[in-house]
């Protein structure tokens, strides 16, 4: 082969290494950009100057608190122990999930936001919900000339003997027969 043609022969291999070359890095500026724009149209606007990424958070505080009931998530793991065909001892795990009223506590948070560019304040609101177990919850509170009266729902089931009602969890035997109550 003579020198043009070696010549002839790089040029070709140079060409189509900085088309490939070319080719992928900007498939990969391509990339960068897209990843570039959707990380600054996620940024939070501002709604008065339309500023996007100015906006800080200036503090919060609670605003509110309210005593309620709500339905909360339970999971129960009960395990069993069994002897298998063989003899040899085994445990079985099964689990329930269930869901339980209970006292709770609403906790409204209000979160404050500055814009760095033009000041404007803005906020949002959200609530927490909390068990409350400092409270019974079936007792009501009311507040009669400075004496607190509380009333209490007291469960009581018949004595299996002589049927008299009965407190369960002040009493383990029947005031009025002494049967013991299971």
């Amino acid at each position: 082969m003579t020198r043009n043609a070696y010549l002839l022969l790089f040029l070709v291999i140079f060409t189509v290494a900085l088309f490939i070359i070319s080719f992928w890095s900007g498939v990969f500026v391509l990339f960068v950009e897209i990843i570039a724009a959707a990380f600054y149209f996620h940024r939070p606007q501002c709604p008065k100057c339309g500023a996007r990424g100015q906006i800080v958070n200036a503090g919060s505080q609670e605003v509110g608190r309210v005593n309620a009931f709500d339905i909360f998530d339970r999971k129960d793991t009960t395990s069993t122990r069994y002897f298998d065909n063989q003899g040899n001892p085994s445990t079985a795990r099964s689990t329930t999930y269930r869901q339980e009223r209970a006292p709770s506590i609403r906790v409204t948070y209000r979160t404050f936001y500055e814009c760095k560019n033009c000041h404007n304040r803005t906020y949002s609101d959200s609530v927490k919900v909390y068990e409350d177990f400092s409270r019974s919850g079936n007792e009501v509170t009311k507040e009669i000339y400075n004496t607190k009266v509380v009333e209490r729902e007291v469960l009581k089931v018949p004595c299996k003997y002589c049927r008299s009602l009965i407190d369960p969890v002040t009493n383990t035997y029947c005031p009025s027969c002494g049967g013991r109550l299971l």
